[in-house]
């Protein structure tokens, strides 16, 4: 459950600017993150939300530490297996680096798109849970035709102690609500108020799914944001 409240408190940050790195210029809290000094999740997502792509690489480099960190702990753990089981160790704590997977992917990096999106087919409840929420935060209309599935998934998540997250609604609706972010205005009914109206959502958004499947079951990543790209000063 601890790692599920991690994960709420992720989202949330996920979906509003953090204050304190809105105030600080992207220089400066590249500044600290190469020190280690007082940096946390918003102060990463928040240099995703800027489109500097001059932090790009910098938030790749990051993003490597990370996967270098979890094969490092894999081989102290076992160091016979060869096998990267990354789902293990992804809720001894939230990572920066981690974070700086989610700022690349909104700043273009392909390959840490296709790392959330199969995280979608994780067996952790709660990551997949997280990847629908990076999704949204990466923007990208590419994430449409990998969201469209899980409408059909109606089982409730459950977390690592095998109980059903109380108050949760079936994937199906986490899937509705990320897919009223993506779907462009006025193209669908009004957006969903609450996870349960996904069922009555469902219909609508599978009749634009069938008209619209030509174009956005094609659409490569970056051709298409739902949000306005910042110009960079």
């Amino acid at each position: 459950m601890r790692s599920f409240v991690l994960g709420l408190l992720a989202a949330a940050i996920i979906s509003s600017p953090c204050a304190a790195a809105t105030r600080a210029s992207s220089d400066a809290i590249v500044a600290r993150l190469q020190n280690g000094d007082g940096v946390e999740w918003g102060d990463i997502l928040e240099l995703g939300r800027r489109g500097d792509p001059k932090v790009r690489p910098f938030l790749v480099g990051i993003g490597e530490k990370y996967v270098s960190e979890l094969r490092r702990r894999i081989r102290k753990v076992s160091p016979e297996s060869e096998a990267v089981n990354e789902e293990s160790f992804r809720d001894i704590e939230v990572p920066i680096e981690l974070y700086a997977k989610k700022a690349a992917a909104r700043l273009g990096e392909k390959k840490y798109f296709d790392y959330f999106v199969a995280g979608l087919s994780s067996k952790d409840d709660e990551y997949r849970l997280d990847c629908i929420e990076t999704l949204k935060y990466i923007g990208d209309r590419a994430a449409i035709k990998h969201l469209i599935p899980l409408l059909e998934d109606s089982r409730i998540p459950v977390g690592k102690e095998g109980r059903i997250l109380d108050g949760s609604p079936p994937f199906s609706g986490y899937a509705a609500l990320a897919l009223a972010e993506f779907i462009p205005k006025g193209e669908v009914p009004p957006a969903l108020k609450g996870f349960y109206e996904a069922d009555k959502w469902r219909p609508a958004i599978k009749q634009w799914w069938k008209s619209n499947k030509g174009k956005y079951g094609r659409l490569e990543f970056g051709k298409e944001k739902i949000f306005e790209v910042p110009v960079v000063q």
